[in-house]
């Protein structure tokens, strides 16, 4: 018989258990790491579900992990690309001129806009009045009433054009659809939107005021509307006028293309010029966009194919001086 010690047979009997110990410890490690990584992928795949069976302080640890890594990545790029409270795309004059009113729309996606708004006159004198109609409400625009609009509505407007846009007025009639002319003679003459007022001639709500004739009296012109910011339609031509608190207006200020910061401390008045038919030397479609957080008033000038326009205005019977207009 072989005898052994009481301190040997002890120190035996502690290096069996300190490696089951040991064992056990190992695979409740593996155990706990697979559990973190089948946490985070369940993080990844549904956002709800991913605490269940979180047994361990080292799995709420790898949770906590994933949330601050997420958090500090939002707040790293919220701070590199700061979004504006609210951009808006502005046009006016689209005029049935459907090339030009694609291009602008096209560059409009690419600036990034939160909100458009049309000034009117989305009809008259251009030979797409039905598609441009179609487009405007399929792009979701708020569309205010021009003067253009308004001549087809009764007899009494439309004789407040000349011949040849009277012409046009009774070819676009026929060339829209019963249920577009409801739809366009249905929209209000102004809006406010965003702290901004939107009409077509002048404030509050004239479609056929034109802006120029206040020139010399804008004064009289801003105290017809009390917003910040009114953007008018109508003259086809880029201007813009302010107001000081003291009541001093100014006189016909230019508009570049570029950016112009809208200074708060003033009342403004913005004319982004027209995209089917520019009056203003310049034969490219324009557009304005506004951040109604930065005070910037960007205008954009669009080429478009103005060669298509022009043949189709000669092909479908109206004006040729309205297809010579675009050049």
């Amino acid at each position: 018989m072989i005898k052994v010690s009481g301190s040997r047979w002890h120190s035996r009997i502690s290096a069996m258990a300190g490696a089951v110990q040991h064992e056990a410890s190992t695979r409740k490690s593996a155990r706990d790491r697979k559990g973190c990584f089948c946490m985070f992928k369940s993080f990844l795949r549904f956002p709800y579900p991913f605490y269940r069976g979180m047994e361990s302080l080292r799995q709420w640890g790898a949770f906590l992990l994933i949330v601050s890594i997420c958090v500090t990545v939002a707040l790293f790029l919220s701070n590199s690309y700061p979004a504006s409270m609210t951009r808006l795309a502005i046009l006016s004059d689209p005029h049935a001129n459907l090339a030009a009113l694609t291009a602008v729309f096209r560059d409009i996606d690419i600036q990034g806009y939160d909100a458009i708004v049309c000034l009117g006159d989305l009809v008259g004198y251009g030979p797409q009045p039905q598609e441009c109609c179609d487009l405007i409400r399929e792009r979701d625009v708020t569309l205010i009433q021009g003067n253009h609009e308004q001549g087809l509505i009764n007899i009494y407007h439309l004789h407040q054009f000349n011949q040849p846009a009277r012409d046009a007025l009774r070819k676009t009639r026929e060339m829209i659809t019963d249920e577009t002319y409801e739809w366009l003679v249905s929209h209000a003459k102004s809006a406010v939107l965003h702290g901004c007022r939107f009409v077509h001639g002048t404030p509050p709500d004239s479609t056929t005021e034109y802006i120029w004739k206040y020139e010399h009296r804008m004064d009289e012109m801003f105290r017809r509307f009390s917003e910040a910011v009114c953007f008018v339609g109508h003259t086809h031509d880029l201007m813009r006028f302010t107001y000081s608190s003291n009541g001093t207006a100014s006189g016909k200020l230019a508009l570049m293309e570029g950016e112009t910061v809208l200074d708060p401390s003033l009342r403004h008045l913005v004319n982004p010029g027209a995209v089917g038919q520019p009056r203003d030397g310049n034969n490219k479609a324009k557009y304005a966009l506004y951040d109604t957080d930065s005070h910037m008033l960007t205008m954009r000038f669009v080429s478009y194919d103005i060669q298509k326009t022009a043949d189709l205005i000669v092909e479908r019977g109206f004006h040729r001086g309205f297809a010579d207009r675009l050049w």
